[in-house]
Protein backbone atom coordinates (compact mmCIF):
# COMPACT_ATOMS: atom_id res chain seq x y z
CA UNK A 1 0.00 0.00 0.00
CA UNK A 2 1.36 3.42 -0.93
CA UNK A 3 1.80 6.13 1.61
CA UNK A 4 -0.68 9.00 1.49
CA UNK A 5 0.41 12.39 0.21
CA UNK A 6 0.96 15.26 2.65
CA UNK A 7 -2.46 16.89 2.22
CA UNK A 8 -4.13 13.54 2.93
CA UNK A 9 -1.98 13.16 6.04
CA UNK A 10 -2.98 16.54 7.40
CA UNK A 11 -6.62 15.81 6.58
CA UNK A 12 -6.46 12.40 8.30
CA UNK A 13 -5.04 14.00 11.45
CA UNK A 14 -7.63 16.81 11.21
CA UNK A 15 -4.96 19.50 11.07
CA UNK A 16 -4.35 22.65 9.01
CA UNK A 17 -1.64 22.37 6.38
CA UNK A 18 0.74 24.65 8.32
CA UNK A 19 0.64 22.63 11.57
CA UNK A 20 3.93 22.20 13.38
CA UNK A 21 5.56 19.10 14.80
CA UNK A 22 3.98 19.52 18.26
CA UNK A 23 0.50 19.97 16.79
CA UNK A 24 0.99 16.84 14.67
CA UNK A 25 2.09 14.89 17.74
CA UNK A 26 -0.83 16.12 19.84
CA UNK A 27 -3.36 15.34 17.10
CA UNK A 28 -1.91 11.87 16.67
CA UNK A 29 -2.11 11.12 20.39
CA UNK A 30 -5.70 12.37 20.54
CA UNK A 31 -6.83 10.33 17.54
CA UNK A 32 -4.84 7.27 18.55
CA UNK A 33 -6.62 7.22 21.91
CA UNK A 34 -9.97 7.53 20.15
CA UNK A 35 -9.42 4.85 17.49
CA UNK A 36 -7.07 2.42 19.24
CA UNK A 37 -8.09 -1.26 18.71
CA UNK A 38 -7.95 -1.93 22.46
CA UNK A 39 -10.61 0.72 23.05
CA UNK A 40 -12.92 0.11 20.09
CA UNK A 41 -13.38 -3.29 18.47
CA UNK A 42 -15.22 -2.26 15.29
CA UNK A 43 -13.49 -2.79 11.95
CA UNK A 44 -14.03 0.80 10.82
CA UNK A 45 -12.26 2.28 13.83
CA UNK A 46 -9.38 -0.17 13.45
CA UNK A 47 -8.99 0.85 9.81
CA UNK A 48 -9.13 4.50 10.85
CA UNK A 49 -6.43 3.81 13.46
CA UNK A 50 -4.17 2.40 10.73
CA UNK A 51 -4.75 5.51 8.61
CA UNK A 52 -3.92 7.77 11.55
CA UNK A 53 -0.69 5.90 12.30
CA UNK A 54 0.36 5.95 8.64
CA UNK A 55 -0.34 9.68 8.34
CA UNK A 56 1.55 10.41 11.54
CA UNK A 57 4.58 8.44 10.35
CA UNK A 58 4.71 10.31 7.06
CA UNK A 59 4.41 13.71 8.74
CA UNK A 60 6.87 12.78 11.49
CA UNK A 61 9.42 11.69 8.88
CA UNK A 62 8.82 14.86 6.90
CA UNK A 63 9.34 17.01 9.98
CA UNK A 64 12.46 15.08 10.91
CA UNK A 65 13.84 15.45 7.40
CA UNK A 66 13.00 19.15 7.19
CA UNK A 67 14.82 19.62 10.49
CA UNK A 68 17.90 18.07 8.90
CA UNK A 69 17.45 20.49 5.95
CA UNK A 70 17.23 17.91 3.21
CA UNK A 71 14.99 17.88 0.17
CA UNK A 72 12.62 15.01 0.86
CA UNK A 73 9.43 13.89 -0.77
CA UNK A 74 7.64 11.31 -2.84
CA UNK A 75 9.55 10.12 -5.90
CA UNK A 76 7.45 10.46 -9.06
CA UNK A 77 9.03 7.35 -10.59
CA UNK A 78 8.76 4.74 -7.82
CA UNK A 79 6.36 6.40 -5.37
CA UNK A 80 8.64 5.96 -2.33
CA UNK A 81 9.32 8.74 0.15
CA UNK A 82 13.05 9.42 -0.20
CA UNK A 83 15.65 12.16 -0.51
CA UNK A 84 15.11 13.74 -3.93
CA UNK A 85 17.76 14.87 -6.39
CA UNK A 86 17.72 16.64 -9.77
CA UNK A 87 18.64 14.68 -12.87
CA UNK A 88 20.19 16.23 -15.98
CA UNK A 89 16.77 17.13 -17.41
CA UNK A 90 15.75 18.91 -14.20
CA UNK A 91 13.35 16.21 -13.02
CA UNK A 92 13.35 15.18 -9.39
CA UNK A 93 13.77 11.55 -8.34
CA UNK A 94 15.27 9.39 -5.59
CA UNK A 95 18.83 8.11 -5.87
CA UNK A 96 17.76 4.57 -6.78
CA UNK A 97 15.65 5.77 -9.71
CA UNK A 98 18.38 8.14 -10.94
CA UNK A 99 20.95 5.34 -10.85
CA UNK A 100 18.56 2.90 -12.49
CA UNK A 101 18.54 0.55 -9.52
CA UNK A 102 15.37 -1.43 -9.17
CA UNK A 103 14.49 -2.54 -5.71
CA UNK A 104 13.94 -6.25 -5.57
CA UNK A 105 11.09 -7.14 -3.29
CA UNK A 106 11.57 -10.15 -1.13
CA UNK A 107 8.60 -12.43 -1.58
CA UNK A 108 7.61 -14.39 1.46
CA UNK A 109 6.92 -17.20 1.18
CA UNK A 110 9.21 -17.85 -1.74
CA UNK A 111 7.57 -18.80 -5.04
CA UNK A 112 7.39 -22.50 -5.81
CA UNK A 113 9.87 -22.20 -8.69
CA UNK A 114 12.54 -20.72 -6.43
CA UNK A 115 12.00 -23.41 -3.80
CA UNK A 116 12.20 -26.13 -6.48
CA UNK A 117 15.52 -24.75 -7.78
CA UNK A 118 17.02 -24.68 -4.28
CA UNK A 119 15.81 -28.20 -3.54
CA UNK A 120 17.25 -29.45 -6.85
CA UNK A 121 20.70 -28.05 -6.07
CA UNK A 122 20.66 -29.56 -2.57
CA UNK A 123 19.42 -32.93 -3.87
CA UNK A 124 22.20 -33.13 -6.46
CA UNK A 125 24.85 -32.39 -3.82
CA UNK A 126 23.35 -34.99 -1.50
CA UNK A 127 23.38 -37.57 -4.33
CA UNK A 128 27.05 -36.84 -4.95
CA UNK A 129 27.78 -37.27 -1.25
CA UNK A 130 25.78 -40.51 -1.11
CA UNK A 131 27.54 -42.06 -4.12
CA UNK A 132 30.93 -40.99 -2.80
CA UNK A 133 30.16 -42.74 0.49
CA UNK A 134 28.93 -45.84 -1.40
CA UNK A 135 32.19 -45.90 -3.35
CA UNK A 136 34.23 -45.92 -0.15
CA UNK A 137 32.05 -48.62 1.42
CA UNK A 138 31.76 -50.99 -1.58
CA UNK A 139 34.88 -49.98 -3.54
CA UNK A 140 32.84 -49.98 -6.77
CA UNK A 141 34.30 -47.59 -9.42
CA UNK A 142 30.99 -46.73 -11.10
CA UNK A 143 29.80 -44.97 -7.91
CA UNK A 144 32.61 -42.43 -8.35
CA UNK A 145 31.43 -41.66 -11.89
CA UNK A 146 27.85 -41.13 -10.68
CA UNK A 147 29.12 -38.92 -7.84
CA UNK A 148 31.15 -36.77 -10.25
CA UNK A 149 28.19 -36.40 -12.61
CA UNK A 150 25.89 -35.47 -9.68
CA UNK A 151 28.40 -32.89 -8.42
CA UNK A 152 28.79 -31.40 -11.90
CA UNK A 153 25.02 -31.21 -12.30
CA UNK A 154 24.76 -29.55 -8.88
CA UNK A 155 27.39 -26.99 -9.85
CA UNK A 156 25.60 -26.31 -13.13
CA UNK A 157 22.27 -25.87 -11.31
CA UNK A 158 23.96 -23.53 -8.83
CA UNK A 159 25.47 -21.50 -11.69
CA UNK A 160 22.04 -21.20 -13.30
CA UNK A 161 20.63 -20.05 -9.94
CA UNK A 162 23.34 -17.38 -9.55
CA UNK A 163 22.80 -16.15 -13.11
CA UNK A 164 19.04 -16.06 -12.52
CA UNK A 165 19.44 -13.97 -9.35
CA UNK A 166 21.92 -11.49 -10.82
CA UNK A 167 20.19 -10.73 -14.11
CA UNK A 168 17.85 -7.79 -14.17
CA UNK A 169 14.45 -8.97 -15.34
Amino acid sequence: MRQPNLSQCYQTLELPRDAGAEQVRAAFRRLARRYHPDISQSATTQARFVEVVRAYRVLRERNRRSFMDTDWGQCDRCGEYEDLFDDLQGRRACADCLLGIRRKRRLLPAPLVVVARHVAVCALYLLALLFTALHFVTDEPHYVEIAVVSMAAGLAALAVEVIWLTTDR
